[in-house]
């Protein structure tokens, strides 16, 4: 009989899906639909950023449950990430999802992970053309 264990992130998913959902949520800013941008920022707070910040901090990585108690450390990173509805606050917190996923990445993937670098490239640079940033 096996151990029961909650599923750790998966990288590769995360990573391939990542720079997809970062434009996505870029062009509906960019649009001016900011209910579905804050909706796609929450989307990636819960499902990737939150599960990594707790990871890292040796908990069990379930979205944002407990992650103010679990990885206080990271509370303020994680705060940058939300936006209230404006166009700018969106962006800014775009940019500040898209740090703290490159940043966990580096500390958290595997060696073996398949990077998406043309993704992200064309992402931060489009990003970078709505002139809010998105380099590192």
């Amino acid at each position: 009989m096996s151990k029961a264990e909650y599923p750790p992130p998966r990288f590769q998913w995360i990573e391939d899906r990542f720079w997809v959902w970062v434009h996505y949520i870029a062009t509906k800013i960019q649009r001016s639909e900011l209910f579905e941008a804050i909706d796609g920022l929450t989307f990636v707070r819960a499902k990737v950023l939150g599960s990594l910040v707790l990871l890292q901090a040796g908990a069990r990585p379930s979205g944002m449950r407990r992650v103010e108690q679990r990885a206080p450390e990271r509370v303020p990173a994680l705060r940058s990430t939300l936006a209230p509805h404006d166009t700018t606050s969106c962006y800014d917190a775009l940019v500040a999802t898209v740090a703290l996923y490159a940043e966990l990445r580096e500390q958290l993937a595997p060696p073996t992970l398949a990077r998406r670098t043309e993704a992200e490239r064309a992402v931060r640079d489009f990003l970078a053309a709505e002139g809010h940033g998105g380099t590192s």
